[in-house]
């Protein structure tokens, strides 16, 4: 990867996908909340494009996408799930054409370096990176029995903590760059979740 491609992964592709973490903690503060809009509009511009009774056609994508994108960029950084999904591992191998922390340079994240994560103990922090990389694999990506599990929010919360911090500390860091701009804001919603508990 030239200079050039490096580039755009840090200044665009990479914060964007932040950006959907972002959201998908900013939806598990609103669940936890229970503060639930009654109505939903939508606006561009000052123009109103959609209005809604329901929150969750908003909401259901936020949670999905930000799920998914936590695990991409867990696979970026070298980890995976082991074979009974149980363990968070050092990844083996990747595909040819997946863009990974090695193109920029540096070393695959060992398991001791997410757990540096301040967003709790080490267990606590392998459970959300555990969790949500199978909500990815099982309740997003595939239509699965058995899965969903409504206690899941906190650790899907969690990781939208641990996940933008590992990017920033061994991607962003190492790099001699400073934090990319990915946050949205405060969130709208007082929090009912804290991973640092």
């Amino acid at each position: 990867m030239n200079k050039q491609e490096q580039q755009g992964w840090l200044d665009e592709h990479i914060p964007y996908r932040l950006q959907a973490i972002v959201s998908l903690r900013w939806v598990c503060e609103l669940l936890v909340s229970e503060n639930y809009p009654t109505s939903v509009k939508l606006y561009f511009d000052n123009q109103e494009v959609l209005s809604n009774n329901s929150f969750r056609f908003l909401t259901n994508p936020m949670l999905e996408i930000g799920t998914i994108y936590c695990r991409v960029l867990l696979e970026f950084l070298g980890l995976s799930l082991n074979k009974g999904n149980r363990q968070l591992i050092e990844r083996s191998s990747s595909h040819s054409d997946d863009i990974r922390i090695e193109d920029f340079g540096l070393k695959p994240l060992t398991r001791k370096e997410v757990f540096k994560a301040p967003m709790g103990r080490p267990e606590e922090i392998e459970e959300a990176c555990i969790y949500t990389i199978s909500a990815a694999n099982k309740a997003v990506v595939h239509l699965t029995r058995g899965f969903y599990d409504k206690t899941g929010i906190g650790r899907l919360h969690r990781c939208s903590f641990v996940v933008p911090w590992l990017i920033c500390e061994y991607l962003y860091k190492p790099l001699n760059l400073p934090d990319p701009e990915y946050k949205l804001g405060e969130p709208v919603f007082a929090p009912g979740l804290s991973p640092l508990k």
